[in-house]
């Protein structure tokens, strides 16, 4: 019964403790290494192509295209967007200009 009790608190501490600590430290680290090691100013980093993002239904497929992403505030505003969709096949279907 002791090891049992001991195994508990230490998974009990583990998961309320340790883990949220470890979530904050490894967010920190992320950011200082993007500022001080690769000169980002903020973690959204973009290709040069523009911001390219894939998303996948039961029904079809659609890769988004943005050229330019702006930050407003706590707003991401996606600029000169293109969608590009594919059926469940992966055969082109359409694109929707905005």
């Amino acid at each position: 019964m002791p090891v049992v009790l001991i195994a508990l608190g230490m998974g009990l501490f583990q998961i309320m403790a340790f883990n949220p600590l470890a979530s904050a430290l490894l967010a920190k680290y992320d950011q200082l290494n993007g500022s001080y090691l690769k000169g980002q100013t903020n973690q959204l980093e973009i290709s040069k192509t523009g911001l390219w993002l894939r998303q996948a239904t039961t029904k079809n497929q659609s890769v988004v295209h943005a050229k330019t992403v702006g930050i407003n505030g706590r707003a991401i505003e996606l600029r000169d967007v293109s969608i590009f969709v594919f059926s469940e096949n992966s055969q082109y279907t359409g694109r929707i200009t905005a």
